[in-house]
Parts: C-alpha cells; sequence; structure tokens
C-alpha cells in the first residue's frame, strides 16, 4: 500500500476539524470543535500532526507528542476517516510513521491510550506489539481508558540520561 506522510498545515484544518468530529465518539475528548477552534489550537502547537495521505487523498493523521516524564517515550495516536476503515491504512501507516519519527528524534518507547469500547483499535495496537500497562475509569463515559505502551521499533531503546 502506497502512503505518504506530512505535517499537518494550516490549509489541512477544514479537513482535519470535520474528520476529528466524525469520529470523536471513539476519543477521550468527544466534544465537537469549529474551524476557529482548530486554528486557535494549531496556533499553540503543542502536539505534532501528520496527514496520511494514499494516493494523493487525505485518509487520517497522526497525532504525536514527545513525553518528558516517560524517558524518552513519546505518545501516538491516529484517526483514519470512517470511509477508509478496514482496509489496512492504521496496520500499514503506523510502523512507517513510528519508524520516521525514531529516525528524527530519541525515542525510546510509544505510548497511546484507547477507549475499552473501541474493539477494532485494541485489535490494531496488540497487532503492533503494544501492551496494556494500565486501565482507569473515565469521568462521564460507560468506559475506561486502556493505557497501552510498545518499544521502540528500530531495534534496542535508545539510552536516556537520567
Amino acid at each position: 500500500m502506497s502512503l505518504d506522510l506530512r505535517p499537518l498545515v494550516a490549509r489541512d484544518l477544514a479537513w482535519f476539524v470535520v474528520l476529528r468530529n466524525e469520529v470523536r465518539d471513539a476519543l477521550h475528548d468527544p466534544r465537537s470543535f469549529t474551524h476557529s477552534d482548530a486554528c486557535a489550537w494549531f496556533g499553540r502547537g503543542r502536539t505534532r500532526y501528520w496527514v496520511i495521505e494514499r494516493s494523493g487523498i487525505r485518509v487520517g493523521y497522526f497525532r504525536f507528542a514527545c513525553a518528558q516524564t516517560l524517558a524518552g517515550g513519546a505518545w501516538i495516536g491516529a484517526d483514519v476517516a470512517p470511509q477508509f476503515h478496514r482496509q489496512g491504512i492504521a496496520l500499514a501507516a503506523y510502523p512507517r510513521f513510528m519508524e520516521l519519527m525514531e529516525s528524527h528524534l530519541r525515542v525510546s518507547s510509544w505510548w497511546l491510550e484507547v477507549l475499552s469500547t473501541n474493539a477494532p483499535a485494541l485489535s490494531l495496537y496488540a497487532r503492533l506489539g503494544f501492551l496494556e500497562v494500565e486501565r482507569h475509569d473515565l469521568a462521564g463515559r460507560q468506559c475506561s481508558s486502556i493505557v497501552m505502551r510498545a518499544p521502540r521499533r528500530g531495534g534496542p531503546p535508545l539510552l536516556v540520561p537520567e
């Protein structure tokens, strides 16, 4: 499968917010956002987002953040547009994105958080080598949040000075 990954840019925000709102019930924060909200958020730039394209068509995005408290660990997550579900896009894109980030940053491990009700995502993450490390209840939700971890894909973890 031919996939391209590129940083999210301002011209992607209208598409991004539509997709994010479309999948919000599968996210920890199910609020709906406007294009103006996305523009304000994008300007702060705390989390890095990358667009997943297949044959020049935007099909999803990754969110990525280095976590200073995880000694070289990084948080990762992806959302794929519903019309592209069950086509192997996430299974192909995750390893590629993780290897790309590892080649540029000192990532020692990967972390993610997923809702316990998201069976397709849990199955995907197990196939990618993620293991559950903790589970906690979410206030106001009928499900739990599962934290999962995987080692870096490109060989042994890098040693991070303490």
